[in-house]
């Protein structure tokens, strides 16, 4: 008589295993050594470790949140509640809602690729994908939105530059599609290209510093600065894998690199929205 599969066994499976419980193609970060969750085969088990704790908790959560912040700001936008009595131009919320939108894309994308990179190796490396798009599409937008209120009033200019950065982040996502630019030794490639794409957006405040007939004033350059320093923190702390390359163990679930890259990145993107917001209203109040 064949004996009856216990109706509860499944749950008898831990939710989270260490480092070398897990098949080959999910040991690649070698210095988090705990809380990995089991390979799960499917997307509901997927979305179900979004209500336990796991070493990808903090990843996903810290951009589900802002995305879903910079979803509803973009949607705001459109109502006139959003405008304080002001006459905004079509073109300069147009403008705002792009930044809006690639800040959401990138913290969406990246939250459900964190999310579902425990289904298998096959959907984990289409999902890292839509991450590397993600990336590009909020370096992309935030460097149109500055260029766009940094060159108010210079259609032609604007338009020549805004083009060059598209054309750098589509170069950008292209690179990103070859497998060689995935996993830890890839890392510092992959910072080095989204670090150039990221460049390409203070060409405009270079030339607006260096025309006499034009100024910094729209650029919120102090936005420029403390959201980039933000940025190349958070990459530094990513690409060097710190702190848990020195303090094993430690920051297994709350504090390793790629969650302090999130966090700092997070910053870096609300900051510029502050800066886009002083821009926007400066045509308004000047």
């Amino acid at each position: 008589m064949a004996r009856r599969k216990h109706p509860g066994a499944s749950s008898l499976k831990p939710r989270v295993v260490g480092r070398a419980e897990l098949p080959a193609w999910m040991q690649q970060c070698q210095f988090i050594e705990r809380a990995y969750r089991t390979q799960q085969d499917s997307y509901r088990g997927c979305f179900k470790s979004l209500l336990y704790i796991h070493n990808e908790t903090v990843n996903i959560w810290s951009h589900l949140v802002v995305g879903v912040f910079f979803v509803a700001m973009a949607t705001w936008a459109a109502f006139p509640s959003f405008h304080g009595g002001y006459a905004f131009k079509r073109t300069d919320l147009l403008a705002l809602q792009t930044y809006l939108l690639g800040a959401s894309i990138c913290c969406l994308f990246s939250a459900f690729y964190h999310c579902v990179s425990c289904h298998s190796e096959h959907v984990a490396r289409r999902c890292l994908k839509l991450d590397y798009l993600g990336i590009a599409s909020n370096i992309t937008s935030t460097c149109v939105s500055a260029t766009y209120f940094g060159l108010y009033g210079q259609p032609r200019l604007t338009n020549f530059y805004v083009t060059i950065i598209l054309a750098c982040g589509f170069a950008a996502f292209w690179s990103m599609l070859d497998p060689s630019a995935d996993g830890p030794r890839a890392a510092k490639f992959r910072a080095a290209v989204f670090i150039a794409l990221g460049a390409s957006g203070f060409a405009p405040i270079l030339h607006a510093a260096l025309s006499p007939s034009l100024t910094l004033d729209g650029f919120s350059v102090e936005h420029v600065v403390a959201q980039s320093a933000f940025y190349l923190l958070g990459t530094a702390f990513y690409v060097n894998r710190i702190p848990e390359k020195y303090w094993r163990r430690t920051f297994d679930v709350w504090g390793a690199s790629h969650q302090v890259f999130h966090i700092l990145v997070s910053v870096a993107q609300i900051l510029h929205l502050l800066g886009l917001k002083k821009s926007l209203l400066r045509h308004y109040t000047t």
